[in-house]
This record gives structure tokens, C-alpha cells and sequence, in this order.
């Protein structure tokens, strides 16, 4: 129904409404000459009906809105869920990713914590990686705010069905978190995620987002202080 005709009924549904209330309290405002007499328990069931049908017409018109203003999120299959778990692996600190899986349309990473190493020394029989050097990564060069700044990013910018990234790291006591949806994504850098995974040369990855944030201190310490939850 267009909107115009269904505010008019609207409109009209309502002044009827109004005028069958009153004519509840005073039945003979509404009668007209060589009609016969309205009682008051028939305009209180006009008024009845009529509010139904204005309660009906209303709630009709607001589903249809909600279908039509509802898309549905695609499907992420899959062969690009085994993707995303190879991917994951592979970016900032992937070494150290403990899980990484995508459930509906959402992402999830962890990384194994230091009370953690024996296991990610059993997930990972060939490193040679030592537990001072897995802290050596994490506490050198302000490197859990750079992963947890940029590879949530960077996993939405690769998988364009994703809607929201998680990334956690507990280390030496605390605990370190983010998520980050496409629309903080767009609103807080001001990238277009669309625009930079289509250039696979990553040149405008580096130039509108790397460079300018990720690699520069005070982008960093801005973004961890409204971002990151340290706990």
C-alpha cells in the first residue's frame, strides 16, 4: 500500500474513532434526521471496530515495512569459513591465533596466552618459538595494540560477509579485547572496506588506513583508549 493512501486512511480511521467515542457519551450528536436513533451500546461497538480495524491496518502496514527494510544477511559457506580459519592464521601475530571460526556472520579470533604456551607448543610440534619470545612479540613495539587495531580490520575488509570481528589476547594477567562491526569500521577510520579489498595491489590499504593509523602512535593510543577493553 502506498504510504500517502495508507496515512489517509489513517488519518480517517482515526476522526471516525474520535467521533464514535463521542457519540458513546452523547448517542444523540450522531443522530441525523429520518435515521433511526443510535443507542449507546451500538456506537460503542462501531467504536470497537473500528479501533480493530485501525489496530489492524497499522500493525499490516508495519510488517510489510519491516520485511521490506530487512536484508537478510548473506550465507557465509563453508569453503569460506575454511578460508577465513587459513586467513587468520596468517595475519599479525597469526602464529599465536589459538581459534579463529565464524558463526552466522560474526568472526571470533583468540590467541593463545602465555599460560597457554604448552598448548600452542602441542598445536604447533615444528615452532621453535620460545615462551620469552612469544612475550617478546606481545610486549615489544606496542604490538597488542597494532593487532588489535588492524586485523580486525583487515579480516572485514577481506571477508565482505562478514558483519563484526572479535579479537582477544590474555597476557601476563590481563586480559585484551575488541570488536569491531563494519559501520564502526566505516565511521571511525572513514574507509571504505569494499573500495580497498578490491585493489589487490593494497596500495590504498596502506596509504587510507595503515599508514595513517595503525603505524602512528597517537591513532593507536586514541583508538585503544575507546576501543579496547583491558581487564
Amino acid at each position: 500500500m502506498p504510504k500517502f493512501l495508507y496515512w489517509t486512511l489513517n488519518v480517517g480511521l482515526i476522526l471516525l474513532i474520535i467521533t464514535a467515542i463521542i457519540g458513546v457519551f452523547k448517542p444523540s450528536l450522531m443522530n441525523r434526521p429520518g435515521q433511526k436513533p443510535k443507542s449507546r451500546t451500538s456506537m460503542i461497538i462501531s467504536t470497537i471496530v473500528l479501533i480493530a480495524i485501525y489496530t489492524g491496518l497499522s500493525g499490516a502496514y508495519s510488517g510489510r515495512e519491516e520485511s521490506v527494510n530487512t536484508v537478510p544477511a548473506p550465507v557465509i559457506s563453508e569453503a569460506e569459513k575454511a578460508r577465513f580459519n587459513e586467513y587468520a592464521h596468517d595475519i599479525k601475530g597469526g602464529p599465536f591465533v589459538k581459534s579463529a571460526e565464524i558463526i552466522g556472520n560474526e568472526a571470533k579470533v583468540i590467541y593463545f596466552s602465555d599460560t597457554e604456551f604448552e598448548d600452542y607448543k602441542n598445536a604447533n610440534p615444528k615452532s621453535v618459538v620460545t615462551k620469552e619470545e612469544m612475550l617478546g612479540y606481545w610486549t615489544s613495539g606496542d604490538a597488542i595494540n597494532k593487532n588489535l587495531m588492524s586485523e580486525p580490520v583487515r579480516l572485514l575488509r577481506e571477508f565482505p560477509d562478514l558483519s563484526k570481528v572479535s579479537m582477544g589476547l590474555a597476557l601476563q594477567g590481563k586480559t585484551y579485547s575488541v570488536e569491531m562491526t563494519r559501520k564502526t569500521v566505516t565511521d571511525y577510520f572513514g574507509i571504505d572496506l569494499n573500495e580497498l579489498n578490491a585493489d589487490r595491489s593494497f596500495e590504498l590499504w596502506s596509504k587510507k588506513f595503515v599508514d595513517p593509523f595503525v603505524y602512528t602512535k597517537e591513532e593507536r593510543q586514541k583508538f585503544a583508549s575507546k576501543f579496547i577493553k583491558v581487564q
